[in-house]
């Protein structure tokens, strides 16, 4: 059994990706938290000295001791900075040595890049038709040109892995080896978990800083969903009506704004709501 991991939605999401103009710079990517030469400083230093950088421009996030000549450096950055800077860019290049399902490279592919990656331990697997492999510094470019040639294909490939998934992977693997009469109760209680785990509904409420925002985000609370309110960023002072019924604390908020279709977007990709609740009306 092969369960891979998942980054956290709520940072590391797509964004929506206009396509490449002619002539554009197509943007490469590369991060790491370690210096250590296996991290694929090989590679890096190859690209730095070959790569067409009047095509591309390549930019490395993290820490080393390497001295590049046209690849820029970023210092490491915290994840949700780190996840606005990938989502910047256009392909994800992981030239690590035999490192095992990377949250670098999950973190990279659920912003929205494909990646090209060193053809050595599980980066086949977890790539899948969401990217390319490479040997060594003789096939590396010549992938980066095939991906960057063909990018909106890669692009329509691209999924995220969920923590959802991942849980009732680890849920129905253990499940599965507790079969004997004696493990029922431990059995019930992966049932109990994951009905409490999985079973939750999300339902998005616009305007739920309103009457009947209000009061409907109380009703689906009392019914066990997951409630995010969807409100302007200077909505933070009329949630009176929250805050008096008792719930303000129970509510997940993010950003919205009703007039902004790719917000709207956002918003649903982010949270893949079961229900949506829109009542939100612009104000004069």
């Amino acid at each position: 059994t092969v369960i891979h991991n998942a980054p956290d939605a709520d940072i590391f999401y797509q964004a929506r990706n206009e396509q490449k103009n002619p002539g554009v710079k197509i943007n490469l990517i590369s991060t790491s938290w370690s210096s250590n030469p296996k991290k694929g400083f090989d590679i890096y230093q190859y690209l730095d000295e070959n790569l067409d950088f009047k095509k591309y421009e390549m930019t490395f996030v993290g820490k080393t001791d390497e001295k590049f000549s046209n690849i820029k450096m970023v210092s490491p950055l915290p994840s949700k900075e780190l996840a606005n800077f990938l989502r910047k860019n256009d392909i994800y290049i992981f030239p690590s040595k035999l490192e095992a399902c990377s949250n670098s490279l999950l973190e990279a592919l659920s912003c929205g890049l494909p990646a090209i990656a060193r053809n050595t331990s599980s980066n086949p697997e977890i790539l899948g038709e969401r990217g390319l492999t490479f040997n060594s510094n003789y096939d590396v470019i010549s992938k980066i040109e095939a991906m960057a040639n063909n990018l909106e294909d890669y692009r329509k490939k691209l999924y995220p892995n969920q923590i959802e998934e991942v849980g009732r992977k680890y849920y129905n693997f253990s499940k599965k080896i507790l079969t004997s009469d004696r493990q029922t109760k431990t059995i019930n209680f992966y049932d109990q978990l994951k009905h409490n785990f999985w079973d939750i509904k999300k339902a998005i409420v616009t305007g739920i800083s309103g009457q009947d925002g209000a009061y409907l985000s109380q009703y689906l609370l009392k019914k066990g969903y997951k409630v995010i309110g969807a409100e302007r960023r200077n909505a933070s002072g009329q949630l009176w009506r929250l805050d008096k019924l008792g719930i303000l604390d129970k509510i997940e908020f993010d950003d919205f704004e009703l007039l902004e279709f790719s917000n709207i977007c956002r918003l649903i990709d982010k949270h893949k709501p079961d229900e949506f609740y829109n009542l939100a009306a612009q104000s004069f």
